[in-house]
């Protein structure tokens, strides 16, 4: 099948070319060479991976022209790889729009969803000219899929075979090749103008969900009143609402390429229908094996080809047919583009056949013309269908016995040989091929080859490119990505000149991270300019040395900064904030030039009849000198600071030393209520035990201030002591009935202080809510409400000042009510004599007067002079 990269180039007269098919063609062919026609376990791959696209994130709720340009692209994707190279006009044939449309709205559109990336392809013309000829497309949902190996986006071969047939069938724009076959439009292929490409991917999906009579499945379940079940149906399948939905299945109605049937007798049930789906199953047939004899199998092709049998009656038997709907597939290099050379960018994992010039080229052309003479060395490329692969026989036939895979012809065996069986032969072997050994004018055993013809693609010597980077390259230079052509500037010859595009994407990575170290240092406004003048920095310190390696240039000397002290803003003595020259290098630099010019003048104070070299000789043995002492001070120092933090970290060791011998001592020592050894002081039990008598207390606290008189101490001791003894009675009851039913003596603690702590935690709730609801806390209330009230001119409505005054009320109340508490319970442990009495109140008008009435220290002494009472005063 003849795959249309859609990124061909200007060619000259008598090359292949695609124009647009305009005239009708013959009718397609249907059956089992139909690509509408497909088995169940294809036809759930090819949904799924769909599925997968349309749902995902930079394309949920985009157009539906987007969504569609993303299934184009998936279909013509090479196998493993995530980027296509094709032409903006190309792209706008298969959605059914123009160039300008595409380039003004979906492409934007995609871009700035995240579903695509494009980087601008250049080529050199024949006049060394530079030549825009199109876009390299990569589709980042496929580009995530790829880290995962079950992904349903990550389709076999055979899958992406299958889609792009099926899309040609479907929504192909058609081509017509010069001096090629002709290959017809799909169902939609002539549909042009508004909505095309929202009906090209509805139709799409709809042929791919719809069974072998064309009925598609519709969803089931209610649906919203005034709509349609069919545009709900559709609506689910493309992501987009029910009202664009149902104007697309009524616009595919209308071209007879849908047909809605509805049920009889008035039932509200009806049924959609692809037409062309039952028709290519409804004439479906399986045709007879029969065993073609071999004069019969050669088919007449171009001079000096053969066709094999099986390939031309592919069209009738095989589900990839290599003929029908106008369409002739004579390889898998025999597509229109002539851009990609041996990477195989578009003939997905096939193999490749290798160009005359030795596939170094990208811009060759790798097909021949059909009418054109074999050239020597050439081999078949692989074909789409699966019957055969075609074989280069001794002979040059193709007759086979069988024509299945793998078989050669009679006679030709091609098991391993010695060395040099075959050095006797001639020069060129029947098929014309070179003679691996031995031939005429070929090598011998380590002899230097000496060609015969300058076409011989071992003797083409690679391109020397001329200018200020001389290397041996000979591919395509590579574009500069849109995104960073700003920083690339001042460097784009040594980027163009990376060829893989595994390392323009590891120097992508890094610039990107230093773009966002920059952006730390000097803001995101100035990031981008501070790198490119980095770049342009290290480029110019080549001082005229070519770059003989761009990617380790860019990973290791353009790229990384290089602090020439120790400012973060430095890169080799220029800061980066303000491009100036680094006041810390300046430093260094006056540093070492004052260091010279003291010794300088130290050696020519002690030689002063010394001439000018021989002061020149002793200035700089004692500068070096210097240097040397200098440079044994700083390593002294560095040994110092390396056995200071020895010592630190000595230090540190033995003090985690001690901690752990303590740590291990604590946990050894035994329990200091029962004697249980290496309890770390207390055991469980005996923790919980202390817990309870803990909450007990608690307990009988909250009881006795809340029930007896606070002011008689007697009564507060007795109330406290019943208090506790009916307390522990009530826990001794649960505790006996836990250890008659047998229950551990661990869990029988751990219930009495549940039970301890629930009865304290109710008795706190009783007391507090009593005082919540007491006078004093309602009065305390009021006021914070009436506060807060009289501020309402700082509401906007009273509505919401009445709200606040009431939050502000509320939390007054429950704030009045923990201090009674806490003040109740301080004024029981002080009649207890736990704790000492609080000092009253200040009564600052008592102390005021108090203090007023004490005489100064200056009436408590005797009387001074005049003179000694005045300057008292003044000061």
């Amino acid at each position: 099948m003849a795959r249309s990269t859609g990124f061909g180039t200007s060619r000259p007269a008598g090359q292949r070319g695609l124009r647009l098919v305009e005239q009708a063609g013959p009718e397609p062919v249907t059956g089992p060479g139909d690509p509408l026609v497909l088995n169940q376990g294809m036809r759930s791959r090819l949904e799924a991976a769909l599925d997968a696209l349309l749902t995902h994130k930079s394309l949920a709720g985009r157009p539906l022209a987007e969504k569609a340009m993303a299934v184009v692209l998936l279909a013509k994707m090479p196998v493993g790889a995530c980027s296509l190279r094709m032409r903006a006009g190309e792209a706008g044939r298969w959605l059914g729009c123009g160039k300008s449309w595409m380039a003004r709205r979906i492409l934007p559109g995609m871009r700035g969803s995240g579903s695509v990336a494009t980087e601008v392809v250049v080529e050199f013309t024949e006049e060394g000219r530079p030549e825009v000829t199109g876009l390299e497309w990569t589709l980042l949902p496929l580009q995530a899929a790829m880290e995962e190996p079950a992904h349903a986006l990550r389709l076999a071969q055979r899958d992406l075979a299958t889609l792009l047939r099926l899309g040609e069938r479907v929504i192909g724009p058609g081509w017509d090749p010069v001096g090629g076959p002709l290959t017809l439009p799909g169902l939609l292929g002539a549909r042009q103008g508004k909505g095309a490409a929202g009906e090209r991917l509805v139709l799409l999906r709809l042929v791919l969900r719809a069974r072998a009579d064309g009925r598609v499945p519709l969803v089931g379940g209610a649906v919203k009143k005034g709509e349609n079940r069919i545009a709900v149906t559709v609506a689910r399948l493309v992501g987009c609402p029910v009202g664009e939905a149902a104007q697309v299945v009524e616009s595919l109605t209308a071209q007879g390429l849908l047909e809605v049937q509805e049920a009889s007798g008035g039932s509200a049930k009806c049924r959609l229908v692809v037409p062309a789906v039952a028709a290519a199953y409804g004439r479906a047939g399986v045709p007879s094996l029969e065993v073609v004899p071999a004069a019969e199998q050669e088919q007449p092709g171009a001079e000096g080809q053969s066709v094999c049998q099986g390939c031309a009656a592919a069209g009738e038997s095989e589900a990839f047919p290599l003929e029908g709907d106008g369409w002739v597939q004579e390889g898998f290099d025999a597509f229109d583009g002539g851009f990609f050379g041996a990477d195989g960018g578009a003939l997905r994992d096939r193999d490749v056949v290798e160009a005359v010039d030795g596939g170094t080229d990208s811009g060759s052309d790798l097909r021949k013309d059909a009418e054109g003479a074999a050239v020597a060395g050439e081999a078949a490329g692989a074909l789409l269908h699966a019957p055969h692969t075609p074989l280069v026989t001794q002979d040059g036939s193709a007759e086979l016995s069988l024509g299945f895979s793998g078989e050669a012809d009679r006679g030709v065996c091609r098991r391993p040989e010695r060395a040099s069986a075959r050095e006797d032969r001639d020069g060129l072997m029947p098929d014309g091929d070179m003679g691996a050994a031995g031939a005429e004018g070929g090598p011998l055993r380590g002899e230097q080859h000496h060609p015969s013809s300058p076409s011989d693609p071992r003797t083409r010597q690679p391109v020397q490119a001329v200018g200020p980077y001389p290397t041996s390259v000979a591919v395509r230079p590579a574009s500069v990505p849109q995104a960073l052509a700003d920083v690339l500037e001042p460097v784009r010859l040594v980027w163009e000149r990376i060829g893989r595009a595994s390392a323009r994407g590891k120097v992508r990575t890094l610039m990107r991270k230093e773009l966002r170290v920059l952006a730390g240092l000097v803001g995101p406004e100035h990031a981008r300019q501070a790198l490119a003048d980095r770049l342009q920095r290290r480029l110019e310190r080549q001082f005229g040395q070519p770059v003989t390696d761009p990617v380790g240039w860019f990973l290791h000397r353009g790229l990384p900064q290089r602090p020439g002290c120790c400012s973060v803003v430095c890169d080799n003595g220029v800061r980066l904030d303000t491009g100036g020259p680094c006041a810390g290098c300046e430093m260094l630099v006056g540093d070492r030039r004052a260091l010279r010019g003291r010794v300088w003048a130290r050696a020519e104070a002690e030689l002063p009849r010394a001439g000018h070299a021989q002061l020149r000789a002793e200035a700089e043995h004692r500068l070096r000198h210097e240097v040397t002492v200098q440079a044994q001070q700083e390593a002294a120092r560095r040994e110092r600071a390396a056995a200071e933090r020895q010592a630190r970290e000595a230090a540190y060791a033995e003090q985690r030393r001690q901690q752990d011998a303590a740590e291990q001592e604590r946990i050894s020592r035994p329990c200091t209520d029962c004697g249980l050894p290496e309890s770390a002081g207390l055991c469980l039990v005996c923790t919980e035990r202390r817990t309870t008598e803990k909450a007990l207390g608690e307990l009988v606290d909250l009881t006795v201030a809340f029930t007896t008189d606070l002011t008689d101490a007697a009564a507060v001791a007795a109330a406290s002591g019943r208090c506790a003894q009916d307390v522990r009675r009530t826990l001794a009851e649960a505790t006996e009935r836990l250890r008659g039913e047998g229950a551990h003596e661990a869990a029988v603690v751990m219930e009495a202080r549940f039970l301890a702590e629930r009865l304290r935690d109710q008795q706190r709730q009783t007391a507090y809510r009593g005082l919540w609801l007491g006078e004093t806390a309602q009065a305390e209330a009021q006021r914070a409400f009436e506060a807060t009230w009289r501020a309402r001119h700082r509401y906007a409505t009273e509505s919401l000042a009445e709200t606040a005054a009431r939050t502000a009320a509320e939390k007054a109340r429950a704030r009045c009510a923990r201090h009674l508490l806490e003040d109740r319970l301080h004024q029981l442990r002080t009649v207890r004599g736990e704790v000492p009495a609080r000092r009253p109140a200040t009564n600052w008008q008592q102390r005021l007067a108090e203090h007023a009435a004490r005489p100064l220290p200056e009436e408590e002494r005797p009387a001074a002079s005049s003179t000694g009472v005045g300057r008292k005063s003044v000061a």
